[in-house]
Parts: C-alpha cells; structure tokens; sequence
C-alpha cells in the first residue's frame, strides 16, 4: 500500500472550517456566519431533487402515507436493531417542500421511525419530485407491493 501524500491525509484549515461551518448550518437548519459576516441561508433542497442526500433527521417528516400504524413488534425491534448495528442499508425517498427546507418521506415510513428509535441523526434520502398527490401515493404503494419476502433458502 502506497503512503497517502499530505494533501490526501488531512484536509487544509480553511478547508476544516469551511466544513464546520457548512455542517452546522446545515444540521441547525439556521443560517450560517462566513468570514466575511455575510448571512448564508439555509440549504435550499429543491435543487438536490434526482440526487441521494444525507440528511438530518430533524429535516424528514411523515405526511399521508399509505401504512396508517407501524407494528413495533419483533420485526420492527429486529429492523431496529439492525439499523443501530449496521445503519440504514436502502434509501428513503422523500419529497421535498415547496419551501425547499423539509422532505416528506414517500417511501420508506418504517426504516425511518426505525432509524428514529436506533438513535440515528442522519439517513440517506433519494429526494424525488412528483407531478400530484396520486404519483406520490403510487410510488409508495409500489415500493410495498413489490417487495417480497426472501424464503429460508434465499
């Protein structure tokens, strides 16, 4: 294995700070300080539609969604679990508000609230943009119809 140059082994300290401040702007969801005292506002995530993010939890919300009640049975202690140990392995998808700050979850309601109860405070959201309600409500319905349980074998 070849040694990484310096460049490669730490970032510069302009770089440091800038991710800092990035960061916790876009964690607090407030508007972020640059050096320069100029007030940038928050991530606007209209512009992110088509593209897989991470997100803060605090910025995802469920609306209307085709499962009504989540079952916090064995299995959903057991999704728990797996999250805690492992992280979310499939994407969520979300629509992003007419605002540009909040995404309403479309598919993936139960990995979410799980995600929420495993202590995590960012997941990985496909932010996806829909002509109507129906579109919305389909492409969750699809994501649950399609989805099969492995047998024993698989």
């Amino acid at each position: 294995m070849t040694p990484k140059s310096t460049w490669q082994q730490r970032p510069s300290k302009i770089h440091e700070a800038a991710a800092r401040e990035m960061q916790a702007g876009f964690e607090q969801g407030s508007t972020v300080q640059t050096s320069v005292s100029a007030a940038v506002p928050p991530l606007d995530l209209r512009v992110h539609i088509g593209k897989t993010v991470s997100l803060p939890i605090e910025r995802l919300f469920v609306e209307d969604n085709v499962r009504k009640t989540i079952n916090r049975d064995a299995d959903f202690q057991a999704l728990v679990n797996s999250i805690r140990a492992d992280g979310v392995w499939q994407n969520l998808t979300g629509q992003v508000t007419t605002d540009g700050q909040r995404v309403a979850i479309v598919a993936g309601q139960r990995r979410f609230l799980a995600a929420i109860e495993a202590g995590m405070t960012k997941v990985y959201v496909r932010l996806a943009a829909f002509e109507n309600q129906a579109e919305r409500v389909a492409h969750g319905l699809v994501e649950n119809l399609l989805r099969e349980d492995l047998n024993s074998i698989d």
